[in-house]
């Protein structure tokens, strides 16, 4: 699996170098997102990364899951194939639910761009991932607390991203603040909040 997601990465760098430096510089820099005229979701590039965060970021949570109750990973492939559909059908739903409110507000524009910065903060979060899941396979030294830290910094980048992204359209946000309240503690918060819980 780490083998496969590092593939797809060299892809992406060496066929799309410019949009994977994009995605690189995302923390820096907003030009990616405001200038790419692939925002949406189906383009090969983003396919491409989407596949790589799925797969890698369910790898993460299966490792987490798995070495935090003192269990084998090598012997539970079941358990991250089922992690793997559950993240997947999580990411689809929260996609169709987020593009159906966009419809609904009349914002499309805004949730757009919006799901676009998302999509592509998770792309580049799921690198990083990657380079801690080689470190959590091949070092040999783990442990549950390092985990933990893992875990709640990738949560914590997460949600700085979801802050930087807001303060770029602070002003659409404000004709519907209500509506955005609504949304980011149902669609953003609650149910990562609920996810953690049952694997807690």
């Amino acid at each position: 699996l780490l083998v496969f997601a590092f593939l797809i990465i060299t892809i992406s760098k060496f066929f799309y170098s410019q949009r994977f430096q994009g995605v690189l510089s995302i923390l820096t820099s907003d030009k990616y997102t405001s200038r790419s005229k692939d925002k949406g979701p189906l383009n090969f590039f983003n396919i491409l990364l989407s596949r790589h965060q799925i797969s890698i970021l369910s790898l993460f949570l299966f490792l987490w899951y798995t070495i935090t109750l003192g269990k084998d990973y090598t012997q539970l492939p079941l358990l991250y194939i089922k992690i793997l559909i559950g993240y997947l059908v999580f990411e689809i739903l929260k996609l169709l639910i987020d593009k159906i409110i966009g419809y609904l507000l009349n914002i499309k524009g805004v949730m757009n761009l919006y799901l676009h910065r998302k999509l592509n903060f998770k792309n580049f979060l799921s690198i990083l991932v990657l380079v801690l899941c080689f470190f959590i396979v091949y070092s040999g030294f783990v442990t549950v607390q390092v985990l933990q830290i893992s875990l709640w910094a990738i949560i914590g980048l997460y949600f700085i991203s979801l802050a930087i992204t807001i303060s770029k359209y602070q002003d659409q946000i404000l004709s519907l603040p209500s509506y955005f309240i609504l949304y980011f503690c149902t669609l953003e918060i609650a149910p990562y909040y609920i996810l953690y819980h049952i694997a807690t």
